[in-house]
Order: C-alpha cells, then structure tokens, then sequence
C-alpha cells in the first residue's frame, strides 16, 4: 500500500510556485558550501523540489556541464525534472528542504551529509541502499520508504519529528535518541525487536508486517508511553488487516499493556480496534540476571552470571561431566547442552544435574546375580563371555574370560564399591 506523509501531500496540493531560473548563472550569493549529490542513471529524467531557507534564497543545480541557478523562498518550487546528463546531479545553496521522490532505479544513492542544515528530506520510492545522516542534525522530517536500506542511524538526528522508513529491508533500527518524534512509520521491513521507551512525543506508530515474535511484541508494547495523562489516545498499528499473516503472534501478545496507556490498537487498512489478545505476560525490569550453577560431579563452560535486556538471548554455557559421569538435565527441565535461553523474559537460576554412568548401566542392564555380597575376597557367578570390574568412575580395573560358573578373585582391589558387568547385565559389588 503506498501512503503519503501528511506533510509531503500539504507541500504538493498548497504550496504556490516560486521559482526565478536564470542557466549558467553562479551568482555570488549561492552558498557553495552547502551541497547536495544525487547518484543517477545517465539519459534518464530525475524529478526534484526543494525550497530554500529564506525568500529570496539562491540555488544552484549542476546536470552535467550544465549550470542552473534558481531564486527559491521557503516554500516549495514546482517540481522540475531534468535529463541526467551524467552520473551525478549536485545541488549548491541553503536548500532547507529537499524532495526527490518517484524517481525509481534512475536514483540508486543520495548524499546530504554536506548540507547540515537540512530541515525536511523526500527520498521515497528510489532505489537507495544507504543513507547516511549523521551530520543532518537539524532534520525534523524524514521520508526515506521505498528504498532498498538495510539499516538507518538516525541517533544524530535529535530534532526529528516525522519518521516514515517503511517498506525497506532495515534489521534494527534504534529511535531511543529521537526524543521529540510524533509520528513514526517502520512497516515492512525485517525488524525482530522495537523500542520506543524514548519517545514520549508519540502520537502514531505504524509497525505491521515485521518478523517480530510475541515476545518481541509483548516487549513492544511495554516499551510504549503512557499517555494516560493527555487528553488525546495515541495510536498504534500492529497489524495490517485481518487476513494477515502474523497477526495470531501480535494476537498472543498481552494488548492490554498498550491500552492501559491510553493507546489505541488499530488494524491499518480499515482503522478499526484489534481484538482478542490472549496474553498474560507482564512488563519485565529493565534487566535480568541469569545465574548458572554446576551440581555435583560435573563443572560448567561459560558465563555463570550474566545480565541481559529482557527478550534478548544469553550466552553458551555448558555442563562439563567428570569422569565416568553424565549430564542428564538441567533443574529447569531443560535437557540442551550446551544452553542458551533465548527470549528471556525473567530471571533464570539453574543446576546442571550429572549422574554416574555407572547408575545409568544399572538402569538400563539386566541384574547380573552375584555372592557374597558384600565381600572380603570374591564373588561367585556364571558368566559367558567378557567380565569387567569398573570403578564408580567409569575407570576398567579387570577384564576376565568366564564361561559357565566361576569365581571372580577381587583380592587385590582396595575396599570399594565396584561394577562387575558381563554382556547386557550388571552388578553392583562391595569389596570389604
């Protein structure tokens, strides 16, 4: 669905023309320092607009060897379209805002990181990979959807108040520095988490048709504002209509955390409230702890304490047996080794659990019958085949061939607890 930023369609429809073109004119009072640089495709049109910082203002756009100097005040010129002569198109002078939308593949970069006083960009529906506004810090208005970014830094851009970067392929994308932002759109894109406890100002976010889980969204709808001190209800559009394919994980969120508040949860097509949430899970602290303990018989590899933000992933720990023992699971129920918690959601304290393997055989094996037992020399049984004594440790002390009945000479073994197995039964044996 294409939309339009309030402001871009107030521009088009009200704004009155204002615009003196006088080619190959540098005249003295353009600010060459201030410039813009389209990347284009050679031969083919580009479409722009702009205005100036003051009435009066002069600008210059080079297209090639060709020079035009346009008198600009601060509304916006009627869009004028060139023949890209070259690769590049520049743009000197105080241009305050800059409009280059619609023009597709025939714009692939945009380079506005040598005008610093930027007010408002229009860069929609091109083919822009990067952007890079980290000297735009006077930008209040930013249209930068349809493009191909695959990450957006706006923490420079303090004073911004319009974010419309939807429809791109953006990741992560950090708005905690936009303070004053009030209207933000980032649907469409390849988000697994957003934050927006930052954003104070906010009156609608649009934020459907991203990967998030439901945890991800449960953490979402935490980190809204409460605005339940204003007199107007901020909006928030999660899903995009009915039939959408991630709307049972936005629905398994608890929607109540957004409405209690005073935000109102809105399907975007039809505008209508989002109902039947079932979630109960409640906000979590700003961080969790994550302890690690290792039980008897075993160690762990690994960060044993660690903090972490809630909805983000520990690091590997894993359980280490000692010898002649196994890791059987975690206190938790938890059998992977090694572990790693995903989502976390609250603190976890857990134990790795080990058992001897020898406790694992007598589980598994067949009682072999032996006497006496307890013993001070031997034991009798029958026996066809292999015969080894084992240490609770797992370590193999004796290995014998039997066949029929005999006597197992255990003389020379200190007092101990032994296992004698044969074939697919085992003995538990005190030696006195």
């Amino acid at each position: 669905m294409i939309k339009q930023p309030l402001r871009a369609l107030f521009a088009a429809l009200i704004y009155p023309l204002a615009i003196v073109a006088t080619p190959n004119a540098l005249g003295a009072e353009v600010n060459m320092q201030r410039i813009i640089t389209l990347t284009v495709k050679k031969g083919e049109e580009i479409k722009l607009d702009l205005s100036g910082d003051a009435p009066g203002t002069k600008v210059v756009v080079e297209n090639g060897t060709a020079k035009e100097t346009l008198e600009v005040d601060k509304n916006w010129v009627h869009r004028k379209t060139y023949t890209a002569a070259e690769t590049t198109i520049t743009i000197y002078g105080n241009v305050g805002r800059f409009y280059c939308g619609y023009n597709y593949g025939n714009l692939t970069a945009l380079d506005v990181s040598r005008n610093t006083e930027l007010k408002e960009l229009y860069c929609f529906d091109n083919q822009i990979s990067t952007l890079d506004l980290s000297k735009n810090t006077a930008l209040t208005g930013l249209y930068c959807y349809g493009n191909r970014l695959t990450e957006l830094d706006v923490s420079k851009n303090i004073n911004l108040i319009e974010l419309y970067c939807y429809n791109n392929r953006i990741k992560v994308l950090d708005v905690s520095k936009n303070r004053l932002l009030e209207l933000f759109d980032c649907s469409f894109n390849q988000l697994t988490a957003l934050d927006v406890s930052q954003n104070g100002e906010l009156e609608e976010v649009y934020c459907y048709n991203n990967p998030l889980t439901t945890v991800a969204w449960d953490l979402f709808f935490c980190s809204l504002p409460d605005h339940t001190a204003v007199s107007w209800k901020s909006k928030v559009y999660p899903i995009e209509d009915v039939a959408s394919p991630n709307k049972a994980l936005a629905l398994a969120a608890n929607g109540s955390t957004a409405t209690s508040k005073s935000w109102k949860i809105l399907y975007r097509n039809s505008g209508s409230p989002v109902e039947g949430f079932t979630g109960q899970r409640k906000c979590p602290p700003p961080f969790l702890t994550l302890t690690y303990h290792a039980g008897p018989n075993g160690s762990l590899e690994g960060e044993t304490a660690q903090r972490v933000k809630p909805g983000t992933s520990s690091t590997q720990v894993k359980a280490i047996p000692m010898p002649g023992h196994e890791f059987t699971r975690w206190s938790d129920g938890k059998t992977d080794n090694p572990r790693i918690d995903n989502e976390v959601m609250s603190d976890i304290d857990v134990t790795a659990e080990f058992q001897s393997l020898a406790s694992v055989m007598e589980k598994e094996l067949a009682p072999l019958p032996v006497h006496p037992n307890p013993t001070q020399h031997g034991i009798h049984m029958v026996a066809e085949g292999t015969v080894t004594v084992c240490s609770l440790g797992g370590d193999t002390l004796l290995t014998i061939a039997a066949k029929g009945e005999f006597y197992l000479d255990l003389g020379d073994l200190p007092a101990g607890v032994y296992i004698v197995r044969t074939g697919n039964r085992i003995a538990r044996v005190v030696k006195r």
